[in-house]
């Protein structure tokens, strides 16, 4: 018969977790701060599609992996030299084959953990010692009105350096493709018009109680991209779906009901993603140059 010490860890974890679980049920209570989300970590990647013909094209001889369309400055990933069209397999031990593997390495470290990430660069396997990076939280604005102020301020930065980017674009311009593969500026309009939909979507599905979480947003479907491209034809009437579907998402903030203000947990994850950096476009007005360039070269 036991002597009843083999019972004491387990006792000791049990009420460990109850009291962090406690502390954070307070803190999504009082501030709708979640304890859980601001210790989870970020790498800093934007990530790009990639399958067999990506990979051939890239020289990479793996055709599973987290391509990366750029790495965020003054993340972990930054600061570690990835780079564009690095394909990265492994991290911290856990293979990186989709974004829920991807979700598996974020579940098991803390922001400020150094882990080991393998990647291809073209044919060439290399590997880096990387800092998890910690989540810029934002001060989130405590009414709806307040919320959709603070996003026009970044919807404004957003619309200001894409208008200066396509100044003396033209639509032979816009509409070349540097590969089959590739987007052409249109295909990047497209993409920009497709996830604004995607946030008012998802913005309905919080207020209606269905809280899905996840990294990523799920692919970018060729046909859905020509879809858009062939029904906005213009660069000028692309641009003016963007910035009108922008202006929906900004009366839907300002007009959010109070019931789901209240949510403070929910709301603040919403007011969370939507304050962040413009880091997505930033990043996409690289790969952008680069096919202008090519465009202009031809």
């Amino acid at each position: 018969m036991g002597t009843g010490d083999e019972w004491e860890q387990p006792i000791s974890e049990i009420d460990k977790g109850w009291k962090t679980s406690l502390k954070n049920l307070a803190s999504v209570q009082e501030t709708g701060e979640d304890i859980r989300f601001v210790v989870r970590p970020m790498l800093g990647i934007i990530l790009d599609e990639f399958n067999p013909e990506i990979a051939r094209r890239l020289g990479t001889p793996i055709s599973e992996g987290l391509r990366l369309s750029g790495a965020v400055e003054g993340m972990g990933a930054y600061s570690a030299d990835l780079q564009a069209d690095d394909v990265i397999v492994n991290v911290g031990g856990i293979e990186t084959i989709d974004g829920n593997s991807l979700n598996n390495v974020l579940n098991a470290n803390r922001a400020g953990d150094e882990i080991e990430v393998i990647f291809f660069r073209g044919g060439k396997k290399k590997s880096v010692m990387m800092e998890l990076s910690r989540r810029p939280i934002p001060d989130i604005p405590p009414t709806a009105k307040e919320l959709a102020d603070a996003v026009e301020i970044l919807y404004n930065e957003i619309k200001s350096m894409l208008d200066e980017f396509l100044e003396g674009v033209t639509e032979d311009d816009a509409s070349f493709k540097p590969a089959p593969d590739e987007w052409s500026l249109k295909g990047s309009l497209a993409h920009f018009i497709q996830g604004e939909r995607f946030f008012q979507q998802y913005i309905a599905e919080l207020v209606d109680g269905y809280e899905r979480f996840a990294d990523g947003y799920g692919g970018n479907i060729d046909a859905f991209i020509n879809a858009t491209t062939a029904t906005y034809p213009t660069i000028k009437e692309m641009v003016q779906e963007y910035k009108s579907n922008m202006a929906e998402t900004l009366y839907f903030l300002a007009n959010l009901p109070d019931e789901f203000v209240a949510r403070k947990g929910t709301y603040w994850r919403l007011a969370y993603g939507l304050l962040q950096d413009p880091y997505h476009l930033t990043s996409h007005l690289e790969q952008m140059q680069a096919t202008l360039d090519a465009a202009r070269k031809k």
